[in-house]
């Protein structure tokens, strides 16, 4: 994707991030769907700021998404999504594929994801980037897929 950048969040990027989160869009596909407070939202930011564990995607020049991993084990846990105005343009898979070279490169032996039943999009780039079904709650997929490390 042309023009397509990322980098690793800042303190400043934390209300972009809180406001595409709270956003009805962004929301109907999440897995928790409800709004998100300043206080959750920060304490959540500061927590993944301490590994550098939140990068920002700029399409240019203007913050287009987020990716955010959380380590569990051996195992890297992400999410992802768009800045509203960036709905639609077709950037996700992009998203994704970068977002899987960065857990590369932080050494994660898999990385877990889990999407709503719902959320067809997210369903479909998972397995399209080969995401494997590791099992199913309630209206919750939950998808693994292993890494091989760079170099």
């Amino acid at each position: 994707m042309e023009n397509l950048s990322i980098r690793s969040a800042v303190y400043s990027d934390v209300l972009d991030i809180l406001k595409w989160r709270n956003h009805p869009l962004v929301r109907d596909g999440a897995v928790n769907q409800d709004e998100i407070s300043v206080t959750d939202h920060t304490q959540w930011f500061y927590e993944r700021m301490k590994n550098n564990e939140i990068y920002i995607f700029e399409k240019d020049g203007q913050k287009a998404g987020v990716v955010s991993f959380r380590q569990d084990a051996i195992d890297g846990v992400w999410s992802f999504y768009l800045n509203p105005d960036f709905i639609g343009k077709k950037l996700g898979r992009t998203i994704m594929m970068m977002g899987l070279e960065i857990a590369k490169f932080k050494g994660y032996f898999q990385l877990i994801a889990c999407v709503k039943s719902t959320n067809r999009i997210s369903l479909k780039l998972h397995q399209e980037l080969g995401f494997q079904v590791e099992g199913c709650k309630d209206d919750l997929i939950l998808f693994f897929k292993r890494l091989e490390k760079n170099g």
